[in-house]
């Protein structure tokens, strides 16, 4: 069972790039994204969910979303859009089929530390890496 990270905890990671802004949103972003994945899963009937779309509010969205393409959603299975990539996997937008692999995308903060043991935090790559 992986222990819940605090963001507080990240914030005190000293190293070149967690000192900077750009991992302090990061951070941020994926504290959100947890708490909001958190959420479902502690609804009493959250089976009644086939996927979960993970969208950022601050994105021009000027293509319709193929909901139906969505739901379709193996649990296993996420979509994400093959731009702003950047040698990983877009960590803008992503559907993911509900409840492993919405989890999984939803609680990526979980397995930050462990990545930057190893690797500089870079959010396309903690993304892919996370995944696979």
């Amino acid at each position: 069972l992986i222990k819940k990270i605090k963001l507080e905890q990240l914030m005190k990671i000293k190293g070149s790039y967690s000192e900077t802004t750009t991992y302090q949103n990061i951070c941020r972003q994926l504290e959100s994204i947890r708490c909001v994945t958190d959420s479902i899963l502690l609804e009493a009937n959250y089976t009644r969910y086939k996927a979960v779309l993970f969208l950022r509010p601050d994105l021009k969205y000027e293509n319709e979303i193929d909901v139906s393409q969505i739901l379709q959603l193996k649990s296993h299975q996420i979509l994400s859009p093959f731009w702003h990539e950047w040698f990983g996997r877009n960590d803008r937008i992503a559907a993911a089929g509900f409840p492993e692999a919405a989890t999984i995308y939803g609680q990526r903060l979980d397995y930050i530390i462990e990545y930057t043991k190893i690797k500089p935090l870079h959010a396309e790559k903690f993304t892919k890496w996370v995944l696979e």
